[in-house]
């Protein structure tokens, strides 16, 4: 039954798998575990009528005579057939040998072997058309551990560059590395987007990858014998306009000085500028004085997708990637272990360590609520191994952990305030929300601009969106924004900055639409040549077709407009591999993906799958096909596995 029994995804992540949809519904109560239930009920009637469906055209063509109509039956009638075809699952090995010594304990069921294998392969062939069926069964079993596996997939992706930091020596003595490189960073917790830096003389880039070489000077810790190491990709470094943080960034000098300060917690709203204000220390006060000492600097961040929190429930990748940078061989056997050896390693040297985005592995309110009893767990980690390594630097650390999150991190709440202190990042103020808005070209009255700024909560995100909208079609005139519907009205998170959002759609044109619904399908950077292949094959004729229609320097112009508004951050090759191509987007291949802050891309696709549900379900049913297509029958790692992975997300 090669049908059957082909694995998409390795057999670890098959056990793994089978128990799933019994753990999403202990960790969701309420309205989720309904939702659960009715989506069970719906995948079990498809399943049905795919059966019934199979036995009417087998019959046909396949008639068992019963001498006894009484006391026989066809094998495809029996409730024991039946029930062993309900099991199927999707992207599981099917053993139906078995089904034969279930037959043949009931002496009234007519069947040979012969016919018993092509019912189920005739079975097979209509549930792997089955498109409905596999939307159900990825939405009701896989989604949560997908995301999870996402983590490790993409902790092992990024494992696989660390031996190009062997190449720090030779090209820092290299004569020839006298030039300065450009770098794109990407996306994250951002106020002001995307940022091009320029890195000198010592800095080796390979791919997205910077890794600095920064000599040692006499200020620096006596422990620091060796050469500045830093690991600090993962966080976004972002441009000059940065207003308003003034007291942080002093409390961030303090607490890097202070000797008994551990652990800093920043806690923010989606938006406000968390990773921005840590990214902005790093970067303005930090780098000039070579990191005032420190011995090495490693920043990681859980943060994947807008608000959704969930998606990556394990700290597996982040650990097992910290102890390959520090060198540490061989690994320890367990997480428990592994997060306790972290923990030393971490502690031993005076280091600053970056956790950004750490509300993934977080219990959410939406999670902490029962027929409306609080449990609890809010702010709780999922990650047990994780939260062994916080407590364990709260109590000892001899440089500083950073973390950020939207939750407030309970597990530290009851540590010494010496030792761990919590900062909640409050909005920005009427003053410093008006400043903002002008050093972005918003012109009025300096009233007009506070009186914004506090209508707006003080939202940085929200007011560098408005403001970049008011600059580019309205003069930057303040009193337009009553142009935007809507735009002081809730208090929801990210409410503010959706309406901004919305109103945009008034004035990019349909190309730059289509582009930001396909950034809106992804959690992650969208891959320009995933975006080649839909508009070959003339998938979601509703985003592909204008883009198909477009010149390529028409194309371009749109891309360079949504990331001069902040709506799209571009992600350049350095280099364009030799005989590259894209067929559809010939002369923009020099774009690698394209990306955008985690609320723009939820918004996005939120809005295409709210007001253009058909095209939604096209898009991502391509990118299920497109993914399936590329994966390895019997991947035998998780990275071989991705493509599997993104399949399965794409029908979520």
């Amino acid at each position: 039954m090669p049908l059957l029994t082909s694995a998409i995804i390795n057999a670890t992540v098959t056990k793994i798998f089978d128990s799933l949809a019994d753990k999403y519904i202990k960790h969701h109560a309420g309205k989720v575990e309904q939702l659960l239930s009715d989506r069970r009920e719906e995948s079990e009637k498809c399943l049905s009528k795919i059966i019934h469906k199979t036995i009417n055209e087998f019959e046909k063509g396949n008639p068992i005579e019963r001498e006894d109509t009484h006391s026989q039956m066809a094998f495809y009638d029996s409730q024991i057939f039946i029930e062993e075809l309900l099991k199927f699952r999707f992207f599981e090995k099917h053993d139906y040998n078995h089904i034969t010594e279930l037959l043949d304990k009931n002496s009234g069921i007519l069947y040979t072997k012969e016919m018993v294998d092509a019912f189920l392969k005739l079975f097979g062939e209509k549930v792997e058309n089955d498109s409905l069926l596999k939307q159900l069964e990825i939405n009701e079993n896989y989604k949560t551990e997908i995301y999870r596996i996402s983590g490790k997939i993409d902790a092992i992706a990024d494992s696989q560059q660390q031996h190009f930091t062997e190449l720090k020596k030779i090209i820092s003595d290299s004569p020839k590395n006298n030039g300065i490189t450009q770098i794109n960073h990407g996306s994250g917790d951002n106020v002001a987007g995307g940022k091009t830096e320029n890195y000198k003389e010592k800095d080796i880039i390979h791919g997205n990858k910077i890794v600095y070489n920064y000599p040692p000077v006499s200020e620096r810790a006596k422990d620091a014998v060796t050469p500045l190491k830093i690991y600090i990709e993962k966080l976004p470094l972002y441009s000059s306009t940065f207003i308003g943080r003034e007291k942080e960034l002093e409390m961030l000098d303090a607490a890097w000085s202070d000797h008994h300060c551990n652990i800093v917690v920043l806690k923010a709203q989606g938006g406000e500028g968390k990773t921005a204000l840590v990214g902005h220390w790093i970067t303005d006060n930090m780098q000039p004085c070579d990191y005032a000492g420190a011995a090495w600097v490693y920043a990681w961040s859980f943060y994947s997708q807008g608000a959704s929190e969930g998606s990556q429930p394990s700290a597996e990748p982040f650990i097992n990637d910290a102890l390959q940078w520090f060198g540490v061989d061989p690994m320890p056997p367990t997480m428990h272990e592994k997060a306790r050896k972290l923990g030393d390693i971490v502690a031993e040297k005076r280091g600053l360590l970056i956790i950004d985005g750490l509300e993934p592995l977080q219990y959410p309110a939406s999670e902490t609520f029962n027929k409306e009893k609080h449990t609890g767990l809010e702010g709780l980690l999922k990650d047990k191994a994780l939260e062994v390594f916080l407590k364990q630097l709260a109590f000892h650390n001899k440089g500083l952990c950073i973390v950020t999150s939207r939750l407030e991190l309970t597990i530290l709440k009851q540590c010494n305030k010496d030792a761990v202190k919590m900062h909640d990042l409050a909005h920005l103020s009427p003053e410093a929300g008006a400043e903002l808005l002008e050093s972005l070209g918003v012109k009025g009255k300096k009233v007009e601009l506070q009186q914004t700024s506090t209508d707006l909560k003080g939202h940085a995100l929200t007011l560098k969106l408005l403001a970049t909208l008011l600059t580019a079609y309205h003069d930057g005139d303040i009193r337009k924004k009553d142009k935007i519907k809507n735009l002081t009205d809730g208090t929801e998170e990210g409410g503010h900055a959706w309406r901004v959002m919305a109103s945009y759609m008034d004035y990019i044109n349909e190309a730059e639409l289509s582009l930001l619904y396909f950034v809106g399908l992804f959690d992650r950077p969208a891959k320009v040549e995933i975006l080649n292949e839909m508009m070959l094959k003339k998938a979601a004729p509703e985003i592909t077709k204008v883009l198909s229609d477009a010149k390529t320097e028409q194309l371009k112009q749109n891309l360079e407009h949504l990331e001069r508004l902040g709506l799209l951050i571009l992600n350049t090759r350095e280099n364009i591999p030799l005989g590259f191509s894209y067929q559809c987007l010939q002369g923009l291949e020099k774009y690698a993906s394209l990306d955008a802050h985690p609320l723009v891309r939820e918004f996005f696709g939120n809005h295409l799958q709210t007001h253009h549900d058909e095209t939604f379900q096209q898009a991502n049913l391509f990118l299920y096909e497109y993914f399936k297509g590329i994966a390895k029958e019997l991947p035998d790692t998780l990275q071989n596995s991705q493509p599997a992975r993104l399949s399965c997300l794409s029908l979520i």
